[in-house]
């Protein structure tokens, strides 16, 4: 029960931010809300105008994963300093080398494809993506069910 006695809503809302599919700035800050009917597509902060999506025209949703490796390039300053400071400019070329580290990153994407059309969004919390695809195939069961399988990449 929800406030004043009246029954809370079960809606699913899937937030993250625009890769591509709509005519608004890449990056945007986006909420996904599924209704029986349609997924409702806003922004609070970014878009400037809403978009709704028919379950009827919803021909695929995919869930994948993308891991990046970026390299993290870092130089010594306290090395530079203290080798200056010992041996001269070439104790500071010693001192001050460059480090390399890498650093993994998982990204969370979502893939809703309709109408010959592609929405693509980057997930900000997995957890409710999965019940999302799961209530459009539910909503949708004409969704083939190989589509329902996570992909990495």
């Amino acid at each position: 029960m929800g406030l004043f006695g009246k029954k809370k809503k079960d809606k699913i809302i899937v937030g993250g931010f625009l890769v591509s599919g709509l005519p608004e700035k890449e990056n945007s800050d986006l909420m996904l809300e599924l209704y029986n009917d349609h997924i409702h597509i806003k922004s609070f902060r970014d878009f400037k105008n809403e978009y709704k999506i028919s379950l009827d025209k919803v021909t695929d949703v995919k869930f994948y994963t993308e891991e990046q490796i970026q390299k993290i390039i870092e130089q010594s300053t306290p090395g530079i300093i203290i080798g200056a400071a010992t041996f001269g400019v070439i104790g500071a070329m010693i001192g001050g080398r460059v480090k390399t580290k890498e650093k993994k990153t998982t990204l969370d994407f979502l893939l809703i494809k309709f109408d010959n059309k592609e929405f693509c969004m980057r997930i900000t919390y997995y957890p409710s993506v999965k019940k999302f695809i799961n209530k459009i195939h539910e909503l949708k069961p004409s969704l083939s069910l190989e589509n329902k399988e996570i992909v990495e990449l």
